[in-house]
C-alpha cells in the first residue's frame, strides 16, 4: 500500500520537523503562525518525495550468551 503524501515545516537552524501535515494548506498556515511567533526566522513548506527502510535485525555479542555482569542484568 502507498504511504500518504506529506508536507513538513522547517526552520533553518532550528530543530528537525516532527509534525507531517496531510495537505500544505495546513503546513503552509502552521509555517505562517511560527513565522510571526519567531520573527527574523524563515519557515519553510517541505514536501516529502521518497523515503527507504530497510528491515533488517543485526546482532551485535558484547558478553557470552548466558554471561552477565555480577549475576545481574547487564544495564
Amino acid at each position: 500500500m502507498p504511504a500518504s503524501l506529506f508536507f513538513l515545516v522547517w526552520c533553518e537552524g532550528g530543530g528537525a520537523p516532527t509534525v507531517p501535515h496531510k495537505d500544505y494548506h495546513t503546513a503552509s498556515r502552521e509555517a505562517k503562525r511560527l513565522a510571526r511567533a519567531h520573527p527574523g526566522h524563515r519557515f519553510t513548506v517541505m514536501v516529502a518525495v521518497r523515503g527507504f527502510e530497510l528491515n533488517e535485525l543485526r546482532e551485535t555479542e558484547y558478553l557470552g550468551e548466558t554471561e552477565t555482569i555480577d549475576g545481574a542484568i547487564p544495564f
